[in-house]
């Protein structure tokens, strides 16, 4: 306990102070003890509270210090994956994504895509070193199944495969030598030895094509010329002289095509051999020559017996190349000339005896042979002018009693069509074009003869009868009409009476039908 006094420490059972000696009350001694033995009591529970406070404190620091830590540890795992490597533009979990894919294509036995995708990673990436080893290790695996492959086609002669499996592997994104150029050049001479024998053998036996296409074979698995090229001129010469031979024994037989086929089956394989290909130009102009000799002969005869069409025909079929040749263009442009005159001569011959329609018949036969010939065209439209012309078409110039019907029925059912209803007169103007008119003739069906016997047509050319009818009755069959009407300008038609006295010469008359009324050029 303290004195009250002097703040001392002194014992409990002194009633003096020993520093300042005064007396120490009791009282406060007994009230300071009563206050120790409070705060003895009351200190257990405030420090558990306080105790408990402090430990959630600190949990909560330690959660908030975890949770921002393992967000940093993201944050720069994700930077670190999504970070590009150097001037690749890839990222580290994309290269990792290359790496297994990569991965994958060499235990799948596809090397060079493997060996591609390693490629493409990065110096700057932080495990380069292993993709390097692995890449190493797949390489040395390719590798020596390349060589297995190549020693093996060896074992078997199969030397044209050993080389193309090298010229495929220099190729590929793998670059190293398998064997050096000596041995390659081995491989090359060991597969021309086993190649050659076949060639000689193909042309021992004058297969030459087949010489040349071993050898064109050749040229694909061999890329240096130099290996075979002495071989294909050798092929090339004798091939040539062959058909150089053989074209001499048929120009002796006088085969000209066969000739020029024996050359050309050089041409195939040397299109620009300038003495095959002058040989070939040689014997086509003799053959050129001889043909048309022959040509010009067989047209002779064709020309001595008359016979235009048939030496025109044998120009057209054997022209061919001889289009441009003058001799023969000469002689084909004199037949065509007589056979015109020919035909000409026969169409009118044809129309005198049998008209227009015969003539032009004629004519047209000859537009095989001739073609759109402008005399015969001009010709054929000539005749179509002696066409017969509807007298309908003509203007009347005078009339009475007249009318056009387009169809009538006579007495005995016949149909007349384009008729002409005629009681009194009608007069045409012609204008001397014509020299022939044809119709027939009919009583129309209400035809009378009351007060006279029948009527009578009478036809003019310019006023002078050409043509006077018998008498019409009722009973009167139809009558063909055919007069000479001698180019006349107007062409008249009058009906007239027969017996009687009441009426004029042709007044009153009953009516007659004129149909099928045409004027020609004789």
């Amino acid at each position: 306990m303290q004195c009250q006094y002097c703040g001392r420490s002194v014992n409990d059972d002194s009633l003096f102070c020993p520093s300042c000696g005064k007396r120490i009350e009791k009282e406060s001694i007994i009230s300071e003890k009563t206050e120790k033995k409070k705060k003895i009591r009351t200190k257990p529970k405030e420090q558990k509270k306080a105790k408990k406070g402090k430990v959630i404190l600190i949990s909560g620091v330690t959660v908030i210090a975890l949770c921002a830590s393992l967000w940093v540890i993201l944050f720069l795992i994700h930077k670190f994956n999504t970070r590009q490597i150097g001037i690749s533009g890839l990222s580290n979990i994309e290269i990792g994504q290359r790496y297994n894919e990569a991965v994958s294509f060499f235990e799948n036995g596809d090397y060079e895509k493997a060996i591609d995708l390693l490629n493409t990673v990065p110096e700057e990436y932080i495990w380069y070193s292993k993709i390097q080893s692995t890449k190493q290790e797949i390489v040395e695996t390719y590798i020596n199944i390349i060589c297995n492959r190549i020693n093996s086609c060896l074992e078997e002669g199969k030397y044209d495969e050993a080389l193309l499996i090298i010229e495929d592997v220099a190729n590929t994104i793998i670059s190293f030598d398998i064997y050096n150029q000596k041995y390659y050049n081995d491989i090359i001479t060991q597969y021309c030895d086993s190649v050659f024998p076949e060639v000689d053998s193909f042309v021992n036996s004058e297969r030459f094509a087949d010489a040349l296409e071993c050898l064109e074979y050749v040229s694909l698995v061999v890329k240096d010329t130099s290996f075979y090229n002495k071989k294909k001129e050798n092929v090339l010469s004798s091939f040539k002289q062959n058909c150089l031979s053989k074209a001499e024994v048929f120009l002796k037989q006088g085969k000209y095509d066969e000739a020029i086929s024996a050359l050309q089956s050089f041409g195939v394989k040397i299109t620009n051999d300038k003495e095959v290909t002058g040989k070939i130009n040689e014997i086509t102009n003799t053959r050129k020559n001889i043909e048309k000799e022959q040509i010009l002969n067989e047209i002779e005869k064709y020309e001595t017996d008359g016979n235009y069409e048939g030496g025109i025909k044998y120009i057209n079929n054997k022209i061919g190349s001889y289009r441009n040749d003058g001799d023969i263009s000469k002689k084909l442009n004199n037949l065509k000339d007589k056979y015109r005159s020919k035909i000409l001569a026969d169409a009118e011959e044809a129309f005198n005896l049998s008209g227009y329609l015969s003539a032009i018949d004629v004519l047209s036969s000859s537009k095989e042979i001739l073609p759109n010939d402008v005399t015969i065209t001009q010709k054929i439209n000539d005749y179509k002018t002696y066409a017969p012309v509807s007298i309908k078409n003509f203007k009347v110039t005078a009339s009475s009693g007249y009318g056009f019907q387009d169809s009538a029925s006579d007495p005995r059912g016949e149909i007349a069509v384009d008729a002409i209803k005629l009681s009194s007169y009608v007069e045409f103007y012609l204008a001397g074009d014509y020299s022939k008119f044809t119709a027939k003739l009919d009583p129309v069906a209400y035809f009378s003869t009351n007060e006279y016997q029948g009527v009578q047509l009478r036809i003019l050319a310019d006023d002078i009868e050409a043509y006077k009818s018998p008498t019409i009755t009722y009973k009167t069959d139809n009558l063909d009409v055919s007069v000479n009407i001698k180019n006349a300008d107007y062409l008249t038609f009058e009906l007239i009476y027969v017996g009687g006295s009441k009426f004029s010469d042709y007044w009153s008359a009953d009516p007659i039908l004129i149909y099928d009324a045409f004027v020609t050029k004789q």
